[in-house]
């Protein structure tokens, strides 16, 4: 990701040059995108199963 490189690079040079909220924002996002994916797909997959039947 392109946020985490920006931030490795930062803290690199001084730890104050990272914006630590914006950083927290970023972890957070990670950790419920995988999860929210996987749900939106299980409901799609129950939705087309509803429709046409088992696959």
């Amino acid at each position: 990701m392109v946020g985490t490189s920006i931030m490795g690079i930062g803290s690199s040079e001084r730890l104050k040059a990272v914006r630590w909220t914006k950083a927290n924002d970023i972890s957070i996002t990670g950790v419920i995108t995988i999860p929210g994916s996987a749900l939106v797909t299980i409901q799609s997959f129950a939705l087309v199963n509803l429709f046409f039947g088992k696959a």
